[in-house]
């Protein structure tokens, strides 16, 4: 969310939060929107009321859900990012690593899942497409900030708070810079059940021609299967490979 510095439009911002908190619920109605959001369920009711008169909204049984509207717009969203350069690729790392596989995009301090493919069908996953990253608990966000300039990457660390999401999590602001380090010298980031419990992973930055990160590539699955040793033996030179070939491809695309 955006700082209130005086600029914000209240109503603008309340409507994005129900449009996020249903989205989190998985659908919700007025009353369990509103206990979600720890607000008024008749300021909620308006509010959902107009978004479904827009049709950003679809009411179900006295449940609402997101309409065709969002889909809209995210579509046109999704047309300014790499995901076509990214999906091929992707497709290619989940074959030969044989987990969960995601393309991320990095914008503003927020990292999110543009594109994500599985192995198979009776594979789990964790989370839903569009999820933003917590950037110091996972192996894409770390992955992201490492390479990120420094004064950039000193705003996203002052501004987002180190949460505390599994008793793996860095929370301590030297240990994760120190951590950074490590990731920029080896262009690959892991997570061992920092963000979630029994999820691993390793990213490789994705990168503009000026060295900027726009997002990574992310492998994600169970400790049991992706274990450490596996990660840095044979995964992360995989995930490094498969990050370099979509840079390659964005380079292609914009000659």
């Amino acid at each position: 969310m955006t700082p209130d510095d005086g600029k914000t439009v209240q109503t603008a911002v309340t409507s994005f939060e129900i449009l996020e908190g249903i989205r989190e619920l998985d659908g919700a109605g007025p009353t369990a929107l509103a206990d979600h959001l720890d607000r008024s369920k008749s300021g909620v009711y308006k509010h959902v009321r107009t978004l479904a008169d827009r049709g950003y909204l679809v009411e179900d049984g006295g449940e609402y859900r997101l309409g065709l509207g969002m889909w809209t717009l995210g579509a046109g969203a999704r047309s300014e990012y790499p995901v076509e350069a990214g999906r091929r690729t992707v497709d290619s790392l989940v074959a030969s690593v044989g987990h969960v596989a995601s393309l991320v995009v990095y914008e503003n301090g927020v990292a999110s899942s543009v594109y994500r493919e599985r192995p198979g069908a009776d594979v789990d996953t964790v989370g839903s497409l569009g999820d933003s990253l917590p950037l110091h608990a996972t192996a894409a966000g770390k992955a992201v900030l490492a390479h990120l300039p420094d004064t950039e990457r000193r705003t996203v660390l002052d501004e987002q708070p180190l949460t505390e999401h599994t008793a793996e999590t860095i929370t301590d602001t030297a240990a994760l810079t120190e951590e950074l380090e490590s990731v920029r010298g080896q262009r690959t980031a892991t997570e061992l059940e920092e963000y979630r419990e029994g999820v691993h992973g390793v990213a490789s930055p994705v990168l503009d021609e000026e060295g900027i990160p726009i997002g990574a590539v992310y492998v994600t699955g169970p400790p049991e299967s992706l274990s450490e040793t596996r990660l840095e033996a044979k995964i992360s030179g995989l995930v490094v490979s498969a990050s370099r070939s979509v840079e390659n491809a964005l380079s292609t695309d914009s000659d």
